[in-house]
């Protein structure tokens, strides 16, 4: 014992000699976080961003505790722009970046002697059935993106890169290129691995909601056109993009004759019945329906077209304390913009609620909890009783199993649909960021992932003089798509936990209308904001501090039984194994025809359509 004494008083010496300088660098620490908060409240615009990034990677260098650190590191990874670029290469950045938004606004499609601006193309999209000129159309818009930001992306690319192998010094991480920073902010360095074993499992259910699509694409337009073996051509699906079938939702309702409360609403909201400040009014009043506060939508807020202004992305933003403005182009024609509606509720909800905490933390818990709060809530919203008490719409107690099925068919294609034209997209990306795409093979590697994952193929021959995935703008402007993946997959790890709060254990059967007792826990995780690590936060709600794609899955489980006994029935292949088949005209320039009216024009196609499906781009969150 006596031979360790001085080796131990040693210790013991050095250990209190050392305290008051780790005691010290917390204080430090603690101050300058404090004083970041403040700095970044309110959207200071005189807060330098670099000084103080510059500043936080100096104090990280030194002792931290654990959420000090977390919060060092989330004000450096949020100042790359500012510390990862030199200024000049800032200045290139810059001017290339934002050149893309207005060839994206300048850029038209010539029809029937018209130029058609993308969100006019979308209503194009979402309402024709004709094959011909959705092909003219899609193609066009592809021809005229992809070839002009090629060149620049590419230079973007390396310059990304390069940045991020400079943040990999700043916060001692091993980011090899710009897809591990990006996974990184995303709060899990193995994303990619976590985002395939989501899809795994949920790519059973998928497949057989494809077959049951493409079957009745297949009636729609004929063997020449739709191979029941074979991907289905991208320009058919209702929308500009295939992230999804929700504009086909007349032709793949289960039970069109059964008298449910979602098809009475289509129908009223088709003849005009509803307007549209009559849906504000009782999508804002869920929150409280749920025993939540109201949602503080501001005044400045509009819903509908302002005159003959453009109508920009819907989306919701904190305009200060306790003002959070929504914007909005509803027609009041469709469901659809209703889904819309109460998410981007649901990102006003959540910043409410998350007001109190500091700025750091007043940023979230993760961006898929934030963009799934008003989803979670919508599938309150599609509950039969819901819907029969909120619009005085018929409930039929005969019609219980056809009336269920056909809401969960509008969820399902809404949510399920979307899921891997997300996951391809930033799939796509990271691999190009980390060279696993070399940029050369950049269009085929692409349309092999969407084939893969989606069973969608392009309608036209496509090499790469082309640059297909640019066609939507989250690629330029380097927006992830990922966590709309992420989002969709906690939300019914959500609206299953409040089931169970709520002593329901049916999630497809759940009615949570009235139930304070449902969402008591839910309010609370969401007023936490981003106070924790987003693993902790979700395990202390749900019990797992994983995303889980179980919840979703049983949640379809009525409707996936159904798909599969139908596509037994009509003998419908599950997959896509006849990968090299093509449509007709895929090598054809006679597919071409329709820019100067030479074949009947979109726009008179149109006076015979009696659906009436609104905006897609107002459709889909992204």
């Amino acid at each position: 014992m006596t031979n360790y004494l001085p080796h131990f008083i040693g210790i013991v010496i050095v250990s209190l000699w050392c305290a008051p300088t780790h005691n010290s660098q917390t204080e430090e620490v603690k101050k300058f976080i404090d004083q970041y908060n403040k700095a970044m409240d309110g959207f200071s615009r005189s807060a330098d961003k670099s000084s103080l990034a510059r500043e936080a990677i100096g104090l990280l260098e030194g002792p931290t505790d654990n959420e000090d650190r977390r919060q060092l590191e989330m004000i450096i990874s949020n100042s790359f722009h500012y510390i990862g670029f030199s200024r000049e290469t800032l200045q290139k950045v810059g001017q290339i970046a934002g050149n893309f938004p207005k060839i994206f606004m300048s850029t038209t499609v010539r029809v029937d002697k018209q130029n058609l601006h993308l969100e006019e193309l979308n209503v194009l999209f979402a309402q024709l059935r004709d094959y011909k000129q959705l092909s003219y159309m899609w193609k066009e818009w592809r021809d005229k993106i992809g070839p002009s930001v090629r060149g620049n992306y590419s230079l973007l690319l390396d310059l990304f890169n390069d940045a991020s192998r400079k943040m990999a010094g700043y916060l001692n991480r091993p980011f090899h290129s710009y897809a591990n920073y990006l996974t990184f902010q995303n709060g899990d360095p193995n994303l990619e691995e976590v985002a395939l074993g989501l899809w795994a499992a949920i790519e059973p259910m998928y497949r057989q909601l494809h077959a049951y699509v493409r079957r009745r694409l297949y009636r729609l337009y004929g063997a020449d056109f739709v191979n029941l073996g074979a991907p289905i051509p991208a320009h058919i699906s209702g929308d500009m993009y295939s992230q999804g079938w929700v504009n086909l939702f007349d032709i793949l309702i289960p039970f069109p004759k059964a008298d449910s409360p979602v098809l009475e609403l289509q129908r009223r909201l088709r003849d005009g019945n509803i307007t549209v400040e009559k849906l504000v009014e009782n999508a804002k009043s869920i929150f409280s329906d749920v025993g939540m506060p109201q949602a503080n939508v501001s005044r400045n807020s509009t819903f509908v077209r302002q005159g003959n202004r453009g109508c920009a992305q819907a989306h919701a933003k904190r305009v200060a304390k306790d003002d959070y403005k929504v914007t909005m182009c509803m027609t009041g024609e469709d469901i659809q913009e209703v889904f819309l509606l109460y998410h981007e509720l649901g990102h006003v909800e959540y910043y409410g609620l998350r007001e109190s905490q500091p700025y750091l933390y007043r940023r979230g818990a993760h961006k898929a909890v934030n963009e799934a709060v008003g989803d979670t809530l919508r599938l309150i919203a599609t509950e039969p009783a819901y819907l029969a008490h909120k619009y005085g719409l018929p409930e039929n107690d005969a019609l219980v199993y056809e009336s269920k099925l056909n809401t969960l068919m509008l969820n399902m294609v809404y949510d399920v649909g979307m899921l891997p034209f997300a996951l391809v997209l930033d799939l796509w990306r990271w691999r190009l960021y980390s060279n696993r795409i070399p940029m050369a093979n950049a269009n085929k590697e692409y349309w092999r992932l969407i084939g893969r994952f989606q069973g969608v193929m392009p309608p036209v021959f496509r090499s790469e003089n082309d640059f297909d995935a640019a066609a939507k703008f989250h690629v330029l402007s380097n927006a992830p798509t990922i966590n709309y993946l992420l989002s969709r997959i906690v939300q019914y790890q959500f609206y299953r936990q409040m089931c169970h709060d709520s002593k329901q254990n049916e999630l497809s059967s759940c009615s949570l209308y009235g139930k304070r007792e449902a969402t008591l826990r839910f309010q609370k995780m969401l007023e936490e904001g981003g106070s924790k690590p987003w693993r902790e936060l979700l395990a202390d709600y749900v019990g797992e501090g994983n995303f889980n794609a179980g919840p979703m899955v049983e949640y379809y489980q009525p409707l996936t039984d159904w798909l599969t006994k139908q596509n037994k029935m009509e003998s419908n292949v599950i997959g896509w194994p006849n990968e090299e088949w093509t449509p007709k005209w895929y090598r054809g320039a006679d597919s071409n025809t329709v820019a100067n009216g030479d074949n009947s024009a979109p726009t008179l196609y149109l006076s015979h359509y009696t659906m009436s499906i609104s905006l897609l781009l107002f459709t889909l969150p992204f």
